[in-house]
């Protein structure tokens, strides 16, 4: 139902409202209501539902609520006096053209100015509704506007991070194979399937940001499977994984960021290479992902300025704000660890 119906609705249920009550008050002190009474109650309720609508036409127009306070109360308060002048201006000739004389025998100039304070006491209170009605609208409307704006710029940052991201794995991957076409087509075609499997994991998390943690594993299989072909004996793969943390749902490419954080700052850095090991186990109410590498952290420039890891850490407050948390610690001589805290989703 549009804004404009919902209007109409109100309004009539309103003034009606407001009809039926004078109608009550009148029957419950006077003891009875005759006809003119309620056509002339007729006439003040559609003369009234016209002027207020008029009302609203000139604050649409004329953005009164959109100037300052005081302003558009001193100007609201003007037009509601105004218009009430004009109501009685409008019904008085009216009432007493369409009422037999002997029953308006009895009126006086002094019973309009009592039906003016009467009419300004109506108005007031249909402008306080109308009034809190359009601010509590835009308010609303201000709040979606403003997380649409909010997902809109989270979903450019994303963007942009898989950007810088995405490539990575590519020049990796063709590295690997092309160390291979001439050498090993069996190993070069195992190559090109782990290559095709990354750029299909990675066009499908364009779309979704939570993966779980078993596809964001055989993903960093896959890669580091890669990176065993270019490195061979230098890079040596543990797994910890407990099979009950699975299935909780993490940033995708997270923990493949960070497996290449270890590679790029750690053992390739290292003359005889190293181990990298991977765990992840489930917490009380959340996950926590540890990897490790041989190396150490001021020697190697494994720092919290490499790209990678301010990636992760931007990717992880985009889309789970305080919630989650990323650190790099020396934990012996020559081991660095990667330690990712998530909430268990």
């Amino acid at each position: 139902m549009s804004q404009n119906a919902k209007y109409w609705i109100l309004q009539g249920l309103g003034w009606s409202l407001y009809g039926a009550f004078g109608l009550i008050m009148v029957a419950v002190f006077s003891g009875s209501v005759n006809q003119y009474f309620a056509l002339n109650l007729y006439v003040i309720v559609t003369i009234q539902l016209l002027l207020s609508h008029a009302l609203r036409l000139w604050i649409k127009r004329y953005n009164i609520f959109e100037k300052k306070v005081l302003e558009w109360v001193l100007l609201i308060l003007v037009a509601i006096f105004v218009i009430s002048v004009a109501t009685q201006l409008i019904i008085t000739p009216l009432i007493l053209l369409i009422t037999p004389e002997e029953l308006t025998s009895g009126y006086q100039l002094t019973h309009s100015i009592g039906y003016l304070g009467q009419a300004i006491f109506v108005y007031v209170i249909w402008v306080a509704i109308y009034a809190t009605v359009y601010f509590v609208r835009n308010y609303k409307q201000a709040e979606i506007d403003k997380w649409k704006l909010e997902a809109e710029v989270q979903k450019a940052e994303l963007m942009a991070l898989k950007a810088q991201i995405n490539p990575h794995f590519i020049f990796n991957a063709l590295n690997s194979i092309r160390s291979l076409i001439s050498e090993d087509t069996d190993n070069a075609r195992m190559a090109l399937t782990k290559l095709s499997n990354l750029l299909r994991y990675a066009i499908q998390f364009q779309a979704r940001e939570l993966v779980t943690l078993k596809d964001e594993v055989d993903i960093v299989k896959g890669y580091l499977t890669l990176e065993k072909i270019q490195l061979e004996e230098r890079l040596k793969v543990e797994w910890d994984i407990d099979d009950q943390a699975l299935d909780i749902k993490v940033p995708a490419m997270s923990v493949q960021m960070l497996a290449e954080n270890a590679l790029k700052h750690g053992i390739s850095l290292l003359a005889k290479g190293g181990t990298i090991r991977i765990g992840a186990r489930r917490l009380s109410q959340s996950l926590e992902i540890k990897v490790m590498n041989s190396g150490r952290i001021n020697q190697n420039g494994q720092d919290r300025t490499g790209i990678g890891l301010h990636n992760i850490e931007s990717r992880l407050k985009a889309l789970l704000g305080d919630q989650a948390d990323v650190q790099l610690v020396q934990k012996k001589h020559d081991q660095v660890e990667a330690i990712l805290t998530i909430p268990a989703i």
